[in-house]
């Protein structure tokens, strides 16, 4: 499941192929917007919360989000025969250049846009929770700003803080001993502080390597997330989960510890 730390291991895997690269063949399906061509340079490669961003030296720059199931595959000094992989039904791109290839599966948004006008999608994002250098107060006064907002529900909101997915909520809620159906208005400053904090934490340390290895606990992969009426790892209460929200995703918690 691509959450912050997913495009930020991507970029690490990308950055040798493509960046300051020039693209020697590239295809692409179903892309919305202008389309890159061969012999243009990668200047830039960056993840953004949830969005993996390729600008190229023509002043465009191409923007994937990777959905659920979407993925950015590397093949370093390795020139793919386009031909081979675009008839793949789950192939979206293919970029080669002398460094090696690239292949992006799936993509739930996969778009151009010219670099000086980013798109409001991303205009609105709030900090990168991937981020070192976070100003987490402002995360917290634009958490504060939403006080009828369910935690689970918080964490998900891109325009608060970017990065966190289903994983990372669960587990940041459970770390934190929070309810995820409780309130903004009924948490504290300092709680919802730390919240972030601890989702920012967990992000960070599962983004320092190109590796698909994610993991939250130092006893097991997960905590709480898909443990649904496992026994919790502090307490031994089986794990709930709903769908409750907005956005009907699952939310795993332990009723015992997160009270």
């Amino acid at each position: 499941m691509a959450e912050g730390d997913t495009l930020k291991r991507a970029e690490l895997r990308l950055k040798p192929i493509l960046l300051n690269q020039k693209v020697l063949s590239l295809w692409f399906k179903r892309l919305k917007g202008y389309r890159p061509r061969t012999g243009q340079t990668i200047t830039n490669v960056e993840a953004v919360g949830k969005n993996l961003l390729l600008e190229f030296d023509q002043k465009i720059t191409l923007r994937s989000h990777l959905g659920m199931y979407g993925s950015w595959k590397a093949f370093p000094e390795k020139t793919l025969e386009i031909r081979s992989v675009m008839y793949k039904p789950k192939t979206s791109a293919v970029l080669v250049t002398s460094a090696g290839s690239v292949v992006c599966s799936m993509p739930q948004i996969l778009e151009t846009f010219p670099t000086a006008s980013r798109p409001q999608a991303l205009a609105r994002l709030g900090p990168d929770l991937t981020s070192d250098t976070i100003d987490f107060h402002a995360v917290t006064a634009a958490a504060l700003a939403k006080p009828q907002v369910m935690l689970c529900e918080l964490l998900l909101d891109q325009h608060v803080a970017c990065g966190v997915g289903n994983i990372y909520k669960s587990e940041a809620l459970f770390l934190s001993t929070l309810h995820p159906f409780q309130l903004v208005k009924e948490t504290s400053e300092q709680q919802l502080h730390d919240l972030f904090m601890k989702a920012s934490a967990m992000l960070r340390k599962n983004s320092l390597s190109g590796n698909q290895t994610r993991k939250t606990s130092p006893v097991g992969q997960y905590y709480v997330y898909e443990r649904y009426r496992l026994p919790c790892r502090r307490c031994s209460t089986p794990i709930k989960r709903s769908y409750r929200g907005e956005y009907k995703r699952s939310t795993y918690w332990c009723p015992q510890c997160q009270k």
